[in-house]
């Protein structure tokens, strides 16, 4: 949400902006790239989780018509350790949502049950009851256990082994490179397609992500002033997140549509700026509840990247060796990214199609069914952080010191 006061002044330079923005020819570039016809982004399911699990379905299957053979199969097998010698492939099957299982591959020797998160999480210890379902069901089988999602995330059972997208891609480009001669036209498309969509929406490993950054960060003023004019739900749902804030005195931070940034009071009085956001917070707390997924809401912790000065690098490595401290919390995870540093990550089911026909009441209630899990993460946060204060205060005033 924008505090800032619009003056004549302002009105001409944003102008100034977006033509600059509009006569960028790395911006027409991303335009044009993304505007490429894509199988799975002009059906819409580059999200959809059923569509994702059918399409790795087709590509396991060695008899499918993709001829790849048992390429793609094999070396999945080998990355979960699968020990196998030749398979028969007339004993061979694959079966989709059996008893509510994603995936199962099925012989005469083993068993794989794979569980597939593309934009969720597992709940109602789906995990487990998939694990007895396939130990009463092949009890004479060797049994193996996958928890597929985006980022490689730590399953709850620790028979799963955890797999992630980037390791699906990985091995369809070997298998690409491999039979790109044997493929159909309309067979290599379908596979380059899953590919870019894996990287760019799922992985956010693209170069077209990396050029989205770099226009970002070229643009950044015109680009905001677009975000936060745009006719969406981001803004009317934003007030819901920012009362909840507000409510428990916590203060908010840098705006963005689609986000609500904030602090608590002894964490702001503390903190070092560092760049990344508009208000320096080296710091932050973050609800996404339009960006990452309309259907999901996404709370994390977010260490700022800075500008890589030692100052900085201090500041972040106090901010990460203080979350590190936190690590035998269920909800941590060890950050992925080289630049922004995220330690705690939650995902809730939150539709905003549906939410946007309730009334307040409901939404509250909605918000309050997870509230809870935030102020737990963000009173442990903040108390670890604490604990490093002096270090923290003393590189603020430092500075401060160097700012006047």
């Amino acid at each position: 949400m924008n505090n800032d006061t619009t003056t004549p002044d302002k009105l001409k330079v944003r102008e100034k902006e977006l033509k600059t923005l509009e006569k960028d020819f790395e911006f027409e570039r991303l335009e044009l790239n993304l505007k490429l016809p894509n199988i799975f982004r002009i059906l819409k399911i580059s999200k959809a989780e059923i569509r994702h699990s059918n399409f790795l379905a087709w590509l396991l299957n060695p008899n499918e018509s993709h001829n790849l053979r048992d390429t793609f199969l094999k070396h999945f097998l080998l990355d979960i350790s699968v020990d196998f010698d030749t398979l028969n492939f007339q004993d061979f099957e694959i079966r989709r949502e059996w008893k509510n299982i994603d995936l199962i591959i099925i012989t005469s020797g083993f068993v794989v049950c794979i569980e597939n998160k593309v934009d969720s999480q597992e709940h109602s210890n789906q995990l487990l009851r998939y694990k007895e379902i396939i130990k009463e069901s092949f009890p004479k089988h060797q049994q193996y256990f996958v928890y597929l999602t985006t980022d490689g995330d730590e399953p709850s059972e620790v028979e799963y082994q955890k797999y992630s997208y980037s390791q699906i891609a990985e091995t369809l480009t070997h298998a690409l490179q491999l039979y790109e001669r044997r493929l159909t036209s309309e067979v290599k498309q379908y596979i380059q397609d899953y590919i870019e969509i894996l990287k760019i929406e799922i992985m956010k490993e693209h170069e077209l992500n990396e050029l989205a950054l770099k226009i970002y960060n070229n643009h950044k003023e015109a680009l905001d002033f677009i975000f936060e004019n745009k006719p969406d739900l981001a803004t009317e749902f934003y007030k819901y997140f920012e009362k909840k804030v507000k409510d428990k005195g916590w203060l908010i931070g840098s705006p963005n549509k689609g986000y609500v940034r904030f602090l608590t009071k002894p964490l702001k009085d503390i903190l070092p700026k560092l760049k990344g956001w508009r208000q320096m917070e080296s710091f932050s707390f973050e609800i996404d509840y339009f960006w990452y997924n309309q259907k999901q809401v996404r709370f994390a912790t977010v260490i700022a990247p800075g500008t890589g000065s030692d100052e900085d690098n201090q500041v972040i490595n106090i901010l990460d060796e203080s979350l590190n401290t936190l690590s035998s919390h269920n909800d941590w995870k060890k950050p992925q990214g080289k630049k922004w540093l995220v330690h705690f990550r939650k995902r809730w089911k939150f539709d905003l199609e549906e939410m946007s026909e309730k009334n307040d009441n409901e939404i509250y209630e909605a918000i309050d069914k997870f509230w809870h899990v935030i102020e737990s993460i963000v009173s442990l946060t903040e108390a670890a952080i604490l604990e490093r204060k002096d270090e923290l205060i003393e590189l603020k005033q430092k500075q401060e010191a160097w700012e006047k």
